[in-house]
């Protein structure tokens, strides 16, 4: 079911993409797949705090009672952050979350198939989380991080209220090696 999902997305995605002509030129730079959901209307909004990002596209549906986010870091070197992947999302989302006493913080390894399969990245983690107020007017966030050896880690953050919608399962991917 996953699967045929990611394949409907797939054909889909990159055609109504609501994003700017600089996402998709950022997308292409790091390699990266954009699966436009097709059940919620998503609309690209300004970044306005640049404490948490810079965030290479924020988009928002009031409809949805959601935001995603998306941050993509290219590994210049071997000593940079971004190429140890559990440290660098264990940092960020130290730095993401909320400060009180009894943070409840959820990280959940994806499984190495559908990292391989899917995602075609090397690794990958699920964090689920409070946000921090200044960051987010909603309650929950659950992020994504994948990495993938010598070329990015990129973070696919959504925000929300209730439920996380079904079509957040693969909201980014790395482009299949050729």
């Amino acid at each position: 079911m996953f699967l045929g999902v990611c394949t409907v997305h797939i054909a889909h995605a990159q055609e109504n993409t609501p994003v700017s002509e600089r996402f998709e030129n950022t997308l292409d730079a790091f390699g990266l797949y954009y699966y436009e959901p097709t059940e919620a209307w998503l609309h690209p909004v300004p970044q306005q705090l640049k404490d948490y990002g810079p965030f290479d596209m924020i988009l928002h549906s009031s409809d949805e009672k959601i935001e995603i986010r998306y941050r993509f870091k290219k590994i210049k070197s071997k000593q940079d952050l971004a190429n140890h992947p559990q440290l660098d999302m264990f940092q960020y989302v130290a730095s993401l979350s909320s400060n009180e006493q009894r943070p409840n913080i959820t990280l959940t390894e994806i499984e190495s198939a559908i990292i391989d399969t899917v995602f075609n990245a090397d690794w990958g983690l699920y964090a689920d989380f409070q946000p921090k107020e200044s960051l987010a007017s909603f309650p929950f966030c659950r992020l994504i991080g994948l990495y993938k050896e010598g070329q990015a880690m990129i973070y696919s953050m959504v925000f929300y209220e209730d439920e996380i919608p079904e079509y957040f399962d693969l909201p980014i991917s790395f482009r299949e090696e050729e």
